[in-house]
């Protein structure tokens, strides 16, 4: 009988347990609700079980899905997605093991959607529940670029070409303007093109006749806070690259002659310092000619009087039997002194 009722002990302790978390309504909480994150940022998501400690929860277990809104994940499938790790996405659970929270590194467009987190209350009620769900949509801003075609000589006409480049959405709108009045110009609008990151891109040409006046493509979407235009000037010569050519024009016309002058006045002034160099040298070595021919046909002077403090004046003095290179030094001085004279 013990035994027994200890048994029934256990399972009503489990049914009342059961009737209280049914009876209480668990509260998750999904923050943000709403998340808007620029191509190639880091978005971060949190799950937590607020009432569990009036709930008396064991053990639960946290779970992620995506319902996508990408045009292309949502044709390739038609339910959510459970969320794993990856090198890309990291979940880590909490110390306390009541909250959950989601990494997404380096986001792309196909990452937006809803994003909802699913509590398995494992005990003691087992069952399921549902957040309220967490809505990211991603953005790219558009790269723009225009660029004007050759001139065609038979006809005259030119082709002006409009890039939008990496942009998400893929709602956008291309515009033309500052057109020229008379024979409207012949605008073609190409389709959208998928890239590897999902986002896209697009583009607009106008051929018409070289235009006399500048030429404005405007593009709008709507991760811009305001459109993008760019110009291109008479005879399809871009506006925002014109100083380009006026700087070339004054280095032609200014710099490269200055640059020129300088470099002669240079070669004039290496050229006179040769000059000099080599007249220098020349005198320097007609003076040692002289200075050799007057030793060879005259007397050395007493050595005392070259150097009264070092050099005896008695005849046959050992210290004068073998001239040194100092003494022989002196001597060429004093020899040079003279001839001067």
């Amino acid at each position: 009988m013990g035994f027994h009722w200890n048994k029934h002990c256990i399972a009503v302790l489990l049914i009342i347990s059961a009737a209280a978390v049914y009876g209480t309504q668990v509260s998750i909480l999904q923050s943000p609700p709403l998340l808007s994150v620029q191509n190639g940022q880091t978005a971060f998501l949190n799950c937590s079980i607020s009432n569990h400690r009036q709930l008396n929860l064991e053990f639960v277990l946290f779970y992620w899905y995506l319902l996508p809104s990408h045009p292309e994940k949502k044709a390739n499938s038609t339910k959510e997605l459970a969320i794993e790790n990856s090198t890309h996405i990291s979940i880590f659970e909490g110390v306390d093991f009541f909250t959950s929270s989601l990494t997404l590194r380096n986001v792309t467009p196909y990452d937006g959607g809803v994003y909802q987190c699913s509590v398995y209350i494992v005990i003691p009620s087992a069952k399921d529940y549902r957040g309220n769900g967490t809505l990211l949509s991603v953005k790219a801003a558009p790269v723009v670029s225009l660029i004007a075609g050759s001139v065609d000589d038979r006809s005259g006409l030119v082709t002006l070409t409009c890039s939008v480049m990496g942009f998400y959405p893929q709602d956008v709108t291309v515009s033309w303007e500052n057109t020229p009045i008379g024979i409207p110009p012949s605008i073609q609008q190409h389709p959208l093109t998928l890239n590897q990151d999902g986002t896209y891109s697009t583009s607009s040409s106008v051929t018409l006749w070289s235009p006399e006046t500048g030429m404005t493509c405007a593009v709008n979407q709507p991760s811009l806070a305001e459109p993008i235009r760019k110009s291109i000037g008479k005879g399809g010569v871009p506006q925002h690259k014109s100083y380009y050519y006026y700087f070339l024009i004054l280095g032609l016309t200014v710099l490269v002659p200055l640059l020129i002058w300088i470099l002669k006045k240079t070669m004039r002034y290496s050229d006179s310092r040769n000059f000099t160099a080599d007249r220098h040298n020349a005198e320097v070595e007609q003076h040692a000619d002289i200075v050799y021919t007057t030793v060879q046909h005259k007397q050395p002077p007493m050595m005392s009087a070259l150097h009264p403090h070092t050099f005896s004046s008695e005849p046959n003095h050992p210290i004068l039997e073998e001239p040194t290179l100092y003494s022989t030094v002196i001597y060429s001085t004093s020899i040079t002194d003279s001839v001067g004279e």
